[in-house]
């Protein structure tokens, strides 16, 4: 039988013939004549036209099994559209699972941590020391973790603390391969910088560029007898939330130099859209006097320059909030975003610190929305605002982030762990966050709803 030969002992097949060898047209099967005796396979129904093209034969594999996004993220199963993650196996089968611990399925369609073991085993426990799970993404947690990650030789980030690694003395940024290549040497906000030419002196595009001279945060071409940067700094003698009307008295004659004297300064000051009030004197005086026009915050800058013609490379900044006493107000207090860095999809730590005047107690409640401001283009949202369209139907979801009660004179903080979409562009973002309280009540000012971290975050890419 045809059958035998085909599937069963070789030798049984029928050799074929050198005429027919050479009688078949290249790129086609030497047929024989109809009316030959050929004998034919039993008919087998596979469901399919065999007749039809190869790439119309209905395929059963799920897009998503095959997509980038189940190789990255463990989103392998299509539903509802969309590609999710529903299994642990594809979670641990995935690049963040390897990256970042995200291992597990969450059953909210993405993976997640499941545990400390599946942080420790990822590569962002030995690069950012990320060893830890807490709430479902990956933190450090410990001084060990930080000092044994690459963030500390290569940056200096060898401290734990409020979830990240830092750097915490100027000895972490010595330490570091950042020191010895661009001057990175003094810590500054919890990361090593350039802070003074002596940062410069030793450093590696110091010695093969010329680049020994510190200026704005940098190492730059030249050089000076004196390796110390002047430090500014401003005392506001009112405080940082005052009543509208009060006169602001500030004082820049603290700030010193260890290679001269300081004998300029140099003031800005930001106020809310609207405000026209300016400093007085203003020129280079080391005190200024400042009348609010409008509530809302005012952030006032300060740079100094010494005998020496040295440049402070650090501008000193505060921002005071003007309210109004005798009415309803919240207000932005502060704003800390981290940690400096993150990859796309990865998780950013949001702090917000609100306010109420004495007399202004917020009692139904407030909230909050945090965006991401590229440079340029639009922003991104990563929490949503309940008097945004696209939070309807979601509350209470936690995307939702809503404040509870302020008593007058009072003050708050929320903390949330929010996903930095996995679309976005690498590149330098500022972290934004909007507050707003009910409709009825009716603040008497908004201008001072809206406030930026005073750093910005890198997105990375995956």
């Amino acid at each position: 039988m045809f059958l035998a030969a085909a599937c069963g002992d070789p030798s049984a097949a029928p050799a074929p013939s050198d005429a027919s060898v050479g009688d078949a047209t290249p790129g086609t099967d030497a047929l024989p004549d109809s009316g030959d005796d050929v004998p034919t396979e039993p008919s087998v129904d596979t469901g399919t036209d065999a007749s039809a093209p190869p790439d119309l034969i209905p395929i059963t594999e799920s897009p998503c099994r095959v997509s980038d996004d189940c190789r990255d993220f463990g989103r392998c199963t299509l539903e509802g559209g969309e590609c999710i993650a529903t299994s642990d196996a594809d979670c641990r089968a995935s690049d963040f699972c390897a990256t970042f611990g995200d291992c597990v399925a969450s059953g909210y369609g993405f993976c997640e941590p499941g545990s400390d073991a599946d942080c420790a085993a990822s590569e962002y426990c030995g690069i950012a020391g990320w060893c830890d799970n807490y709430n479902g993404a990956c933190f450090a947690s410990t001084d060990a973790h930080c000092k044994e990650s690459e963030h500390c030789v290569d940056w200096g980030d060898c401290t734990f603390q409020d979830g990240q690694c830092i750097a915490k003395t100027d000895e972490d940024c010595e330490a570091s391969d950042g020191c010895d290549k661009w001057g990175w040497c003094s810590v500054v906000f919890g990361k090593c910088v350039v802070a003074s030419h002596a940062d410069c002196a030793g450093s590696y595009v110091c010695k093969e560029f010329g680049e020994c001279k510190a200026r704005d945060g940098s190492c730059v071409e030249g050089s000076g007898s004196c390796h110390a940067c002047p430090v500014a700094k401003i005392i506001v003698a009112e405080g940082l939330l005052v009543a509208s009307g009060t006169a602001l008295h500030l004082d820049g004659s603290g700030s010193t130099s260890s290679c001269g004297v300081v004998d300029d300064w140099e003031w800005a000051v930001d106020g809310p859209a609207g405000s026209a009030a300016t400093l007085s004197p203003g020129g280079p005086s080391p005190t200024q006097t400042f009348l609010p026009d409008l509530p809302g915050t005012y952030t006032f800058a300060l740079g100094v320059t010494d005998t020496t013609d040295m440049v402070s490379c650090v501008t000193a900044e505060v921002a005071v909030t003007v309210a109004i006493p005798d009415g309803v107000d919240l207000f932005a207090a502060g704003l800390t975003c981290l940690p400096s860095a993150v990859e796309a999809g990865g998780t950013v730590v949001v702090e917000v610190n609100v306010g109420a005047p004495a007399a202004g107690a917020i009692t139904a409640g407030w909230f909050f929305a945090v965006e991401l401001v590229p440079t340029t283009g639009d922003p991104v949202l990563l929490c949503l605002d309940p008097s945004d369209p696209a939070c309807a139907g979601v509350a209470p979801d936690p995307a939702c982030c809503i404040g509870g009660a302020l008593e007058g004179g009072g003050s708050a903080t929320e903390s949330r762990f929010l996903t930095a979409p996995d679309t976005l562009e690498p590149g330098d973002y500022t972290c934004v966050v909007r507050l707003d309280s009910p409709d009825d009540i009716g603040e008497n000012d908004e201008s001072n709803n809206t406030r930026s971290s005073p750093k910005p975050i890198t997105i990375l890419a995956p």
